[in-house]
């Protein structure tokens, strides 16, 4: 399972300070998003919390697409009732899952 996810930046600077990987008070939160060390800590903590919550196997994420773009109706990733649009998400990262799905196989 690949997740497409817009983080709190917040949270997200401070799991990467915990982690004393990546230096999140002088990256842009776009850059932090951009950084496969970044992902990578996020989609560990996903997994984490995924295993010690029981989930197993397909159940858990095997990779994760972090974005700076918020999500909003005026660009189209939102409906007017604040719901996901799927098919437009899944196009706009079309080419970041199709990478994903293969470095998987």
């Amino acid at each position: 399972m690949i997740a497409v996810a817009y983080p709190h930046e917040k949270p997200l600077r401070s799991l990467i300070s915990s982690n004393n990987k990546t230096d999140s008070n002088s990256t842009s939160f776009h850059d932090l998003c951009e950084s496969n060390d970044v992902r990578d800590q996020v989609l560990k903590s996903l997994r984490e919390t995924g295993l010690s919550s029981g989930l197993r196997g397909g159940e858990l994420l095997s990779g994760i697409i972090l974005t700076s773009e918020e999500w909003t109706p005026e660009n189209g990733l939102l409906t007017a009732a604040m719901k996901m649009k799927r098919q437009e998400v899944a196009k706009r990262w079309a080419d970041e899952i199709k990478k994903l799905w293969e470095k998987q196989k």
